[in-house]
């Protein structure tokens, strides 16, 4: 979802960041390392291209700066490290459907 963000003000796209970031930060990533990983994925956007460069600079300041809002509200989420945890779960979740789905049928 992020490859196609057109907007960081919209609801799609900010689920995908919250997301995104929650994975990182349960994975350990620091502020810069989770700035990086969202440029590089901003910058393997391909539809990004046929966007005028100054709305495309726009763009990217604006996911970074969401980005980095929503990084440390994950480290802080009320202490509970809820956010933390939900983002765990999922990447559990996911290795288990990728395990499952690698697995021989029969």
């Amino acid at each position: 979802m992020l490859e196609r963000a057109s907007s960081a003000e919209d609801e799609g796209t900010r689920r995908a960041l919250r997301e995104f970031v929650e994975v990182l930060v349960a994975e350990g990533a620091t502020p810069e390392g989770t700035v990086i990983a969202l440029r590089e994925a901003v910058d393997r956007a391909h539809f990004l291209y046929r966007i005028e460069p100054l709305a495309r600079e726009h763009l990217r300041t604006a996911l970074v700066s969401e980005c980095i809002d929503q990084y440390f509200f994950v480290n802080r989420a009320d202490g509970s490290g809820a956010a933390v945890a939900r983002a765990a779960e999922r990447a559990t979740q996911q290795e288990e459907n990728d395990d499952a789905s690698e697995s021989p049928s029969g």
